[in-house]
């Protein structure tokens, strides 16, 4: 235990791989803390109604964060193994569950905007605008929990620099479309809640988009590609549930 707690290059490792991981989980929270910042400077009840809308998206979030970590001791073990036919099956599995459950957040969010809304609140105001905001964000599910699995997965295999790249992209991307569209800049239309909502799903799509386009056509170490969706995967169910 001695040498183990002294072996420096084993810290350094650590470091190397856990600095990446965090400023990222940073980077993808402050994607939709960046909506409400913004909209503190339109009106307390644009600030109030995204930041309650804002819930709904942090429990997808966390559901796809619980999946990905969770189904990250079975990839980090076939990669250990070099499994790679049961590390697909293992990754097949996390994008099926992701996408059942983004369907459903999708079909509510598009129909039952105002119900859910009014879960969170009994103003009524606040419960019109936060609607609005929902009604915006419809697409951002399916991407976000397609982008939070290949994330995991890209990182179980060594791959950490992309995903914190991308996310740093897609940050930056968010600030301009939210000063873009709350505003009314360069032309735009003002949208106020509207606006940080489309400026959120901009950048959530352009994330996913750029990440799956590397997982599904460039990433070579684990060679993961859009037929392997189609895996049979019941051996694994189990497993992974």
């Amino acid at each position: 235990m001695n040498s183990f707690v002294k072996e420096k290059a084993f810290y350094k490792k650590i470091l190397l791989i856990c600095l990446p991981i965090a400023l990222q989980q940073l980077i993808t929270v402050g994607i939709n803390m960046i909506d409400t910042l913004m909209l503190g400077r339109v009106s307390e009840t644009a600030l109030a109604a995204s930041s309650m809308a804002t819930q709904v998206h942090m429990l997808f979030a966390y559901i796809a964060l619980g999946t990905g970590t969770g189904a990250s001791i079975m990839y980090a073990r076939y990669w250990g193994r070099r499994d790679l036919k049961s590390l697909k099956v293992s990754v097949t599995l996390s994008y099926r569950f992701l996408l059942a459950a983004g369907i459903v957040y999708t079909l509510a969010a598009a129909f039952f905007p105002e119900a859910i809304m009014k879960l969170l609140t009994t103003d009524p105001i606040i419960v019109e605008a936060g609607t609005r905001y929902l009604n915006w964000t419809v697409p951002c599910y399916l991407f976000q929990g397609l982008q939070i699995v290949s994330t995991s997965v890209l990182r179980n295999v060594g791959k950490l620099n992309y995903p914190l790249y991308n996310s740093i992209v897609a940050f930056f991307i968010n600030i301009f479309f939210n000063w873009v569209f709350i505003f009314g800049k360069l032309g735009a239309p003002e949208m106020g809640i509207a606006g940080a909502a489309l400026g959120t799903t901009i950048a959530r799509v352009v994330e996913a988009g750029s990440i799956l386009v590397y997982m599904f056509g460039i990433e070579k170490g684990l060679g993961y590609r859009l037929k392997d969706l189609f895996l049979p995967c019941r051996k694994l169910v189990r497993e992974f549930f």
